[in-house]
């Protein structure tokens, strides 16, 4: 259950967000790849773990990142971010539809 974020959402991406944080964002929304401990916390509404998990550079950027998922992300009512249980289940979603692609492949080939 991954999505593809419009050209607008990565390009506002890459203009609020360290240039280093960016992939991240995108391939766990496109890819349902498992973030780090910070990117995760910030996902999961975890205010004391983003800060925790933070570099020095991206605690000067919280806000921006919460700019970000509120403005450009697929809305919470996606179940891509908002509470632990929905960035589990997005993990968890985009596993099954990356096995099933690789069977598809498999079997088609």
């Amino acid at each position: 259950m991954t999505v593809q974020l419009s050209e607008e959402s990565k390009k506002a991406a890459a203009d609020m967000l360290p240039s280093y944080m960016v992939d991240a964002v995108i391939n766990y929304f496109e890819k349902g790849w498992t973030p780090g401990d910070f990117l995760r916390s910030v996902l999961e509404n975890d205010l004391v773990g983003t800060f925790a998990y933070a570099d020095d550079t991206n605690k000067l950027y919280v806000h921006k990142y919460v700019q970000w998922l509120w403005w450009h992300a697929p809305g919470r009512s996606s179940g891509a971010w908002g509470s632990v249980e929905a960035v589990e289940e997005w993990i968890r979603e985009a596993a099954k539809e990356a096995t099933a692609h690789k069977n598809f492949a498999r079997e088609n080939h």
